[in-house]
């Protein structure tokens, strides 16, 4: 059953997936296109009216994705234009590193995977580019988040979080149990019980945007530390 993806992420990764794929499709039924990315036709005939605005650099009507899905068949006019290989600029360059960098930073430690092709995508550019330092995207972490967590974590309190998802790139308010805090690959982690999920989960330290005390049951608070 087909459905809408409208989440800010979900949605680029999709519209960077449409143009390859329309390449190599064209003339595709939208109903069919619309099955294939799993969202409604709606949905699709949203995405490829965003990508008629998005091109090469210059953004002139010759430059611009010329797209053509009103007859209900989808197809790029001038994909042998936009397939031409390209060069970047240096500024171009500076924000696809960044934004590898940040990519980065937001994977799960389990994906080694992910982490080894960013990190080789990233020396490719750089070596190119000839930047002689490595780019990164600095995160701060809040000095009061910190002092609430190991409060918390002290005192077997409980906390109230709002909470920045990258993967997901959604904010939302939890109650957790913290249980303690570590580092890994030069990020700090927070492990808890979560209220909402009722389960154990794992939270950046620097995705937390606030952190307050809340009141919790005693005697959970109790069971939960002791069946970490």
């Amino acid at each position: 059953m087909s459905k809408d993806i409208s989440a800010p992420l979900l949605r680029t990764a999709r519209l960077l997936d449409l143009v390859p794929f329309l390449n190599t499709h064209q003339g595709i039924a939208l109903k069919e296109l619309a099955q294939h990315f799993n969202v409604s036709q709606a949905q699709m005939t949203a995405d490829l009216t965003t990508l008629w605005m998005c091109g090469l650099p210059g953004y002139t009507p010759l430059e611009l994705m010329d797209l053509e899905f009103e007859s209900g068949f989808v197809s790029i006019r001038n994909a042998a234009t936009l397939s031409k290989p390209r060069t970047i600029t240096f500024q171009e360059g500076v924000a696809l590193l960044l934004g590898l960098d940040l990519i980065a930073s937001s994977l799960p430690d389990d994906r080694q995977d992910l982490l080894e092709a960013t990190e080789s995508l990233r020396g490719r550019l750089t070596k190119i580019m000839g930047v002689p330092v490595k780019l990164s995207v600095a995160t701060s972490t809040s000095g009061s988040v910190l002092t609430a967590i190991s409060h918390a974590v002290q005192t077997n309190g409980g906390l109230k979080l709002r909470y920045h998802s990258m993967y997901k790139d959604l904010v939302s308010e939890r109650v957790v149990i913290p249980v303690d805090i570590y580092q890994s690959n030069e990020n700090l982690y927070m492990r808890a019980y979560c209220l909402i999920s009722c389960d154990y989960r794992e939270f950046r330290v620097d995705r937390i945007e606030l952190a307050t005390p809340e009141p919790v049951v005693e005697n959970f608070v109790q069971d939960t530390k002791d069946s970490k």
